[in-house]
């Protein structure tokens, strides 16, 4: 019987033991499937928080770059400003040398003249001395305007402002100067007039459409004629030496025509002849639908040119009216 319950007690405690061991396995295989779980959420984790720093660092990129066009915009604006301190504190210095230089004058023919005859001569230098520097400040704006192909009403309003204000009635350069702002239309002023340079580049789109409208009739011709002067247009510009889609096709005047014209045309605006360059384009495209094509850019060539002369008058009486207080 002893035996028999020891055996018994063995059996027991084995079966406790394994039934121990069991359940420490299983605790240690949800503890790994925990933590395998928890190092999955880890990851997840660690990745996220890669991608956040990633599109943290763009981000801060693209604020420095920002940042950067912000300074460098502002760096320009102050410039300007400086440079338009500049400018006028230079006018101010001219105003004040003038003034200063007018005074000696006045104290010389105080102590020859008299009183009375001195003040009167002063007056009237110092008030031509400053309608000179005015209307020399007036103009120079107006030119800034004009040479960037800018609209200039509010420029030419001020050179006729100051040619009103600092000039009598009877006064030939008022006359002047109000014939040549009155020579200029409104809608001009308003719109500015393309340069010299906006002009030449214009050249090739013109070229292109007069070459297509060259051999269609002023009147229209219908859809018919516009195709096969658009096909026989092709077929030139692909002939071999033709001269047109190359480099140098703006300069071939075998063939005459609306070539001829755009060549002539082309040379006149590097001589400064627009107005020759606009007559070379009417006459090249005259009787043909290629005339609507050049109409434009003649108008503007004509109206550069008529606004270069009036330009022209206005530097001429500021540079005589500055010379004749020097």
């Amino acid at each position: 019987e002893v035996r028999f319950a020891a055996d018994a007690e063995l059996s027991r405690r084995t079966a406790e033991l394994a039934a121990s061991h069991a359940a420490a396995a299983e605790a240690a295989a949800s503890q790994i499937e925990s933590l395998a779980v928890e190092m999955e959420r880890s990851e997840t984790r660690v990745a996220a928080l890669v991608e956040e720093l990633e599109r943290f660092g763009e981000e801060r990129e693209a604020a420095e770059r920002e940042a950067d066009a912000e300074r460098e915009a502002e760096l320009a604006r102050r410039l300007e400003e400086q440079a338009e301190a500049h400018a006028l504190a230079i006018a101010e210095c001219l105003i004040r040398e003038r003034v200063g230089r007018a005074e000696a004058l006045d104290e010389i023919r105080l102590k020859l003249n008299g009183v009375k005859e001195a003040y009167d001569v002063n007056g009237a230098a110092l008030r031509k001395s400053h309608a000179g520097v005015k209307m020399s400040l007036a103009v120079f704006a107006l030119q800034s305007k004009v040479s960037n192909g800018d609209p200039f009403h509010e420029e030419l309003r001020a050179v006729a402002a100051v040619a009103s204000n600092a000039m009598g009635a009877d006064d030939p350069g008022r006359a002047l100067v109000d014939a040549v702002v009155g020579s200029i239309p409104e809608a001009v002023a308003r719109s500015g007039v393309p340069t010299a340079g906006r002009l030449r580049d214009r050249l090739d789109d013109v070229r292109r459409a007069a070459r297509r409208l060259s051999l269609v009739p002023e009147t229209g011709g219908g859809i018919v004629a516009h195709l096969v002067a658009y096909l026989a247009s092709w077929l030139r510009m692909s002939e071999p030496g033709s001269g047109w889609g190359t480099a140098g096709g703006g300069n071939n005047t075998t063939d005459g025509g609306v070539e001829a014209a755009v060549a002539a045309a082309r040379a006149s605006v590097a001589s400064d002849r627009l107005d020759a360059a606009a007559a070379a384009l009417e006459e090249g495209t005259e009787g043909t639908a290629a005339a609507r094509a050049v109409a434009g850019w003649v108008a503007d060539a004509r109206e550069r040119q008529r606004l270069e002369m009036a330009m022209s008058v206005l530097r001429s009486h500021a540079a005589a009216a500055a010379a004749s207080l020097a």
